[in-house]
């Protein structure tokens, strides 16, 4: 998240990189002793939107485009495309924990997510390019 300080997040919002990888390793640690706890790595997510603009869901790649970006200009926040990518690593991760019968309601397809979140949000479904062909255009 340190790529957002300066434009979301103050210096002191920030942790020093070893007061996370502390936190991380305590995390770590109280989860392994839980068998319904599972730990979703959000920083390297949010590393992989920022950096690589992509997303790894097992075997496949959720890719930014040009009109549909995965994160925000603020650099914290994903847009909706984003968090399809994010809900479909989560719902990966956590499928071993889940009943049968809600299993197959999950799709782990960002796709699917995303398409779902479009229908059920509308305004999400109006691309970044979309909001800028209709914008005025200020005058010089």
């Amino acid at each position: 998240m340190s790529a957002a300080v300066g434009k979301m997040l103050s210096v002191s919002q920030m942790p020093q990189l070893e007061t996370i990888k502390k936190l991380n390793a305590r995390l770590y640690e109280w989860a392994k002793s839980r068998p319904n706890v599972c730990v979703i790595p959000l920083g390297a997510l949010s590393e992989d939107l920022r950096v690589k603009h992509a997303i790894r869901i097992a075997d496949m790649e959720w890719a930014a485009t040009t009109a549909e970006p995965l994160l925000q200009d603020d650099a914290l926040h994903p847009t909706a495309r984003g968090l399809a990518g994010i809900t479909a690593v989560a719902l990966l991760a956590i499928d071993p924990l889940l009943a049968a019968e809600f299993r197959a309601k999950c799709p782990h397809d960002p796709k699917l997510i995303f398409e779902a979140l479009t229908k059920s949000l509308p305004k999400l479904s109006e691309s970044r390019e979309q909001k800028e062909a209709i914008a005025p255009k200020n005058a010089a």
